[in-house]
């Protein structure tokens, strides 16, 4: 008898993957609404998705990449491990208008620079 994740016919391990995936979904969703809620509040945090700021700011101004410095990372994901040696890529966009220069590694906010407050930031609309 071969062992399955999810007992019975056919139709409910389907109805099973199917709550899983709308579940899934729907944290996804959660997520990027949260990032945009704290954009929308002046609050930068590391983390933040680059399209969220998209979607609340519009797009940037300027956009270029720079490369970091050499590096080595290793890790362990579940039931594979990885290994990176290599400079990495950041995405960096300017906000002249908000006075905010963002930049993003790996589609997420890395760091930033500028002089405002979260008051200050706050978005008008």
């Amino acid at each position: 008898m071969k062992p399955c994740l999810v007992a019975g016919s056919p139709g409910r391990r389907i109805s099973a993957l199917f709550v899983a995936i709308a579940c899934g979904l729907a944290l996804l969703a959660c997520a990027a609404q949260r990032d945009r809620d704290s954009i929308r509040q002046g609050l930068l945090v590391s983390g933040l998705r680059q399209q969220a700021f998209v979607d609340v700011w519009g797009v940037p101004a300027r956009t270029w990449t720079m490369t970091g410095e050499d590096r080595t990372e290793a890790g362990w994901g579940g039931t594979a491990g990885f290994f990176f040696r290599g400079k990495t890529v950041y995405d960096v966009w300017d906000y002249p208008s908000r006075g905010v220069t963002l930049v993003f590694g790996r589609g997420v906010l890395a760091t930033w620079k500028t002089d405002k407050t979260t008051s200050e930031l706050r978005s008008k609309d």
